[in-house]
């Protein structure tokens, strides 16, 4: 293995890049020229790297080496005389190699552990950002890849500034990476001085270094001209996510794409984990000549951070991409009291929706096994946690670290307490409209104080403390998802709960390999808008408790399914909604508060705002012509559906908004861009007195263009003039025959172009003068749109509360559509669920199936799918079910599916039955499925029996509980104890609804023989004579007598020669087991019940060895 300090001073230590298959390859690098191609060549063919110089070698050999850079310098500085006197050009590497070998300096040997110590980075990219995702890694993930691409992805061919190598990198305060509190976005810089004497300090390069002093840890896009450049460590990650072109003619790693590509490239960036901030410049070039004729310095064009661009905090509709919500979850942790095992971990939440400008904040109370943090990750799936780096626990951190959706992790630094008093009061100040009073319960918490304080710094942070946080709705935290551990709320408990393991367990957001494909919100979604996905997420993690509300949705679905042509009018309808109304709508609430230009772009960035704001308004419109139309005042609605979608006025709850949406459309007009020619948008006339006085001063010098031109015209009345454009950039040139006029005019005129046709284009000076004008009066014109766009944007603010409802029930109607939808494609029965509300709170809830089918398998197998009768409490059947049966018999499928079927029963959907009675439940706890958590250092037992603590921890009555094979990974003594003591603790305190599937059969056997339990199985049928086994997935009363283990193992493939020995030794134990006796049999199972209850652990031993001694003797 080549060591860093080969790769950085060895000739023959070239720079190398993986290969798909893991090999190394050499890395072509832009800075030399050869066979690779016009500015590439191979590494490995360079006798020594390319531009670097003798300095900056042996300033990084000084570090790495151990006499430190006092004693290197003093021993090599001699030496160093010599060789700039012998060879002054030779300022590459292969001089500090020389120096150093001929100080006595052994690098491969003396300085390698050093080396690897200062830089600590892995040579290959992937396992540099492996390492830096790792619970324990001290090193940040940009600052991880950036040291590899210095040290063995190619940066020794580049100059780099002393303050950028990893040996002298420091934060604002001084502190290294891995230091404690260490700030991985801030950068310190030196003086201006030493920049500019160091070769990276020219004026547009001290802009860079500003910046990057407070966003190093960002991909900064420097805008030059038209042009986003690209710098030092973030031009490695830029080419190497974008595959931008290297600039071969910079000593600086540097590349760069135009301003029209800036959408793409930061979307790239953004998906690859990065924080990008973008750099404009906020004043024109004419505006910065002026500033120079005043100061009579020659400054650079002034320029400012205008943009950050995180995983979570994206607003962009061109980096947002899917419907799917981006949330960012803002964590704060509570200081833990209690002695050394706690019960309780408290934590506050806030998560935040940028693109729709939403919070949700509350107080959770966790436990040990932080369950409800794996639910609000399960359900909320973030893109992005920011978390304060003070209080985060180390497991915590850990196991956001491993979370499946690989959120963004952004360490943040709060503030005090009484900051985040301070800051939450202006917040209330400078607010339009007053907290919730659910929200200011919330904030009563000082934790929960905390965290709505860092969510307003973090946005702050991000530039979006002007776009989101001044509009944004606040509501307390269960009303996105559901927990019943969230306190401080007024939480009625109107939602089934669905934790992390339940979502899992029964793939309701993605499969158990993490696949959204197959899963069961893949499935039923039928929704044809963005906003109307994210709403029935919400309703999937959380589906209704209340039988009236459950009801009600029933309702309207059941009225869509017997008008089949309705519901595809209305989707259809919906579907053509070109915009995603609550993102675009929060998008120009957004700008309401800019009220005069920040950055200068070369888009026409006010007139495309004017024309999304109308493309918005008409989308409105759409969809309100959309419900007037095909639901008329004359036709029956359900009562629910009545509510969303007539007026107020017609005894629904939409907005009246058809009058304010034409008053806000009559201040914007379509006109014709002259300098491109295209069509924009603009304040209509007499809507903005400033911008009509700006067309008037425009009109004029129009006018006189045209003067000038006649007056050209009467000079030579027999000549053909006429002005011509050519956008984007040339306008009122007079055309002309070449030759057409006298030589002697034409030079007093600048001749502009030739054509090939016989044609010459020029201009007067007048023109010139007349054109530079206009140039700066349309300037002006378009910044005073910024206040007119601000305040047309407030105007459409003060009708938020209507268009925020219209929003709502749009979506809402959208979602009732989707169920209907999903309702009709459903595979064989279906039914409405019958839903009834039992009066005693102390009552067991019930639930009968009848020809019950997994949806989503049974839509996959067809009429091959064997439906099974599911009774709970129902019909004289008890509430708790011994579930035994064959391996690979169907158990696991009858567990989820009954879960299922009350999902989309409480869903309001219909559910894949022939029958569906049953009371609402207000959880389901699962325990299916055989996996550990080795990254936790958890076993397979340790994972089941936390998730079966949980059960016996929060169930209840209307509860519903399935496990399936509890106890394994440890003896079957063991096995069977816990799985016979947890079955009796459910049945008898917890008493809920309960499907216990076991393979222990003095487990099953004993707890049949108890009253309110009875026996299932899942029946198949065995030949004698050929040993074949038939699975008939029928689900019926009763014992199975045997596991038929032996016949798995023969379709798995085993050899005939161990099968057939498997066969003997089960026959041999089932004559010798005592077991085998049905008197016998019954007596064990009554002993071993006994025992467990007692809690007599010797007591089982003895029962357990009794029953195998025949077979031992």
């Amino acid at each position: 293995m080549t060591s860093p300090l080969r790769k950085l001073f060895g000739a023959a230590a070239a720079p190398t890049s993986a290969n798909g298959d893991g090999t190394a390859s050499p890395l072509r690098t832009p800075m030399q020229k050869g066979a690779g191609g016009a500015g590439w060549a191979t590494a490995d063919t360079a006798a020594a790297l390319t531009p670097a110089s003798a300095g900056g070698t042996r300033k990084r050999l000084a570090a790495l080496s151990p006499l430190g850079a006092s004693g290197l310098e003093a021993v090599t500085e001699t030496e160093a005389k010599k060789q700039r006197a012998l060879a002054p050009d030779e300022t590459n590497g292969v001089a500090g190699a020389n120096i150093a070998s001929q100080a006595g300096i052994c690098l491969p040997l003396a300085s390698q552990a050093a080396a690897e110590e200062a830089l600590s980075v892995p040579k290959d990219l992937r396992s540099a950002q492996e390492d830096a995702r790792r619970a324990n890694s001290k090193l940040p993930p940009y600052h991880a890849e950036c040291f590899h691409y210095y040290t063995s992805g190619g940066g020794a061919q580049y100059s780099w500034p002393e303050w950028l190598k990893p040996e002298k990198l420091r934060d604002a305060q001084g502190r290294r990476p891995g230091e404690l509190n260490f700030s991985s976005d801030t950068l310190q810089v030196p003086s201006e001085k030493v920049q500019k004497d160091s070769g990276h300090g020219t004026p547009m390069l001290l802009q860079y270094w500003k910046l990057k002093t407070k966003h190093f840890d960002k991909v900064a896009l420097f805008k030059v001209g038209k042009f986003y450049e690209i710098f030092y460590y973030d031009a490695f990650i830029a080419q190497r996510e974008c595959n931008l072109k290297w600039m071969n003619s910079d000593k600086r790693p540097h590349v760069g794409f135009p301003e029209m590509a800036k959408h793409d490239y930061a979307k790239k960036l953004v998906s690859a984990g990065f924080k990008v901030v973008v750099v404009e410049q906020v004043e024109r070039v004419a505006e910065k000549q002026a500033k120079e004729a005043v100061t009579r310095e020659n400054n650079c064009v002034e320029r400012a951070p205008c943009e950050v661009f995180t995983k979570g905090t994206l607003v962009e509709p061109g980096l947002l991409g899917s419907g799917s919500a981006s949330y960012m979850v803002y964590l704060h942790f509570e200081e833990v009291v209690g002695g050394a095992r706690p019960t309780e971990l408290p934590f506050a939440a806030v998560i935040v929706d940028a693109a729709t400008a939403q919070i949700y904040i509350g107080r959770i109370v966790d436990t040990p096994d932080r369950n409800a943090l794996r639910t609000l990750m399960a359900q909320v799936q973030p893109s992005e946690v920011v978390y304060s780096t003070a209080n985060l626990p180390s497991e915590v951190l850990g196991l956001l670290r491993r979370l499946p959706c690989r959120p963004q992790l952004s360490p943040f630094q709060p503030g005090c307490v009484m900051a985040a008093r301070d800051r939450l009061a202006k917040y209330r100040t400078s607010r339009r409209d007053k907290f919730p009073e659910s929200v200011e319960a919330v904030l009563q918490n000082e934790s929960a104080m905390l965290a709505g304080a860092g969510v307003l710094d973090y946005l702050e942070s991000v530039l979006l403390g002007q776009r989101v946080a001044p509009f944004a709705t606040w509501d307390v935290l269960d009303a996105v998802c559901s927990s019943s551990q969230v306190s401080g709320t007024a939480n009625s408990g109107k939602r089934m709960i669905l934790d992390a393991t339940a979502l899992a367990a029964l793939e309701v957001l993605e499969t158990l390999e993490g696949n959204y494909r197959g899963s069961l919100l893949e499935f039923l979604d039928q929704t044809t808008m963005p906003i109307g996905f994210r709403l029935f997420k919400q309703w999937l993690c959380a589906p209704l408790y209340e039988a009236v509300e459950i009801r009600e949705r029933q309702d309207v679905v059941e009225f869509f399914l017997q008008r089949i042509d309705l519901m595809q009018q209305l989707r259809a309808g919906l579907k053509k909604v070109p915009v995603d109304l609550e993102r675009a709508t929060s998008r120009v609430w957004g700008f309401a508060l800019q009220a005069e230009r920040h950055a200068v772009m070369y888009e026409d960035v006010t007139a495309k705002r004017l024309g999304d704001f109308i493309s918005l308004l008409r989308a409105y419109e759409q969809c309100l012509h959309l419900l007037r139309a095909s639901l008329p005042e004359g036709i029956q609605l359900p009562q629910r559906l009545l509510r969303i979608t007539r007026t107020n006025s017609s005894g629904g709850c939409l907005p009246e908004l058809q009058p304010v949406i034409s008053h806000l459309s009559g201040s914007v007009i379509s006109v014709t861009n002259p300098k491109t020619g295209k069509a924009k948008f603009s304040p209509a006339k007499g809507a903005d007195a400033r911008y009509d006085n700006f067309c008037q001063r425009i009109d004029a010098v129009v006018a006189s263009l045209e003067a000038d031109l006649q007056g050209i015209k009467g000079m030579f009345p027999h000549v053909q003039l006429c002005f011509v454009h050519r956008p984007p950039g040339f306008r009122y040139e007079i055309e002309c025959d070449d030759g057409a006029l006298p030589q002697a005019f034409m030079t007093q005129v600048d001749v502009t172009s030739k054509q090939r046709a016989g044609k010459l284009r020029f201009q007067t000076q007048r023109i010139k003068q007349l054109l530079a004008e206009l140039d700066m009066l349309e300037d002006q014109r378009e910044d005073c749109i910024f206040p007119f766009n601000a305040r047309l944007f407030q105007e459409f603010h003060a009708h938020q509360a209507g268009f925020r409802a219209t929003v709502r029930c749009l979506a809402e109607l959208d979602t009732l559509l989707s169920l209907a939808a999903a309702s009709q494609g459903l595979s064989g029965s279906s039914c409405r669920a019958e839903v009834f509300q039992l009066d005693d709170p102390h009552a067991v809830g019930t639930l009968e199936l009848r020809s019950c089918s997994h949806p989503v398998a049974a839509s996959k197998m067809g009429n091959s799918f064997v439906p099974n009768d599911t009774l709970l409490n129902a019909a004289s059947v008890p509430a708790t079910l011994v579930v035994t049966g064959p391996n690979m018999g169907g158990k696991s499928t009858v567990l989820r599916q009954t879960c299922v079927a009350v999902i989309m029963a409480q869903l309001g959907c219909r559910v894949n039955a022939r029958l569906c009675r049953l009371s609402p439940f207000h959880r389901i706890f699962t325990r299916i499925g055989s996996y550990d958590a080795i990254l936790e250092g958890k076993s397979t037992l340790l994972t089941e029996l936390e998730e079966t603590a949980a059960m016996l921890a929060h169930g209840g009555p209307r509860s519903l509980a399935v496990l399936d094979e509890l106890g394994r990974g440890t003896s079957t003594f063991d096995g069977a104890a816990i799985a016979a003591a947890v079955l009796d603790d459910l049945g008898r305190r917890v008493r809920c609804p309960l499907l216990f599937a076991t393979h222990y059969h003095p487990v099953s056997h004993a707890a049949a023989q108890q009253p309110g339990v009875a026996a299932f199985h899942l029946a198949a049928e065995v030949d004698e004579q050929t040993q074949e086994m038939t699975f008939l997935y029928r689900f019926l009363p009763g014992l199975c007598p045997a596991s038929h283990g032996h016949h798995v193992a023969r379709l798995a493939g085993l050899p005939s020669q161990v099968l057939d020995e498997a066969r003997r030794r089960s026959a041999e134990f089932e004559r010798g087991d005592t077991m085998a006796q049905p008197a016998t049999k019954l007596l064990l199972a009554q002993q071993v019940a006994a025992a467990v209850k007692a809690g007599d652990e010797s007591a089982l031993r003895a029962l357990f060895h009794k029953s195998r001694s025949p077979v031992t003797a």
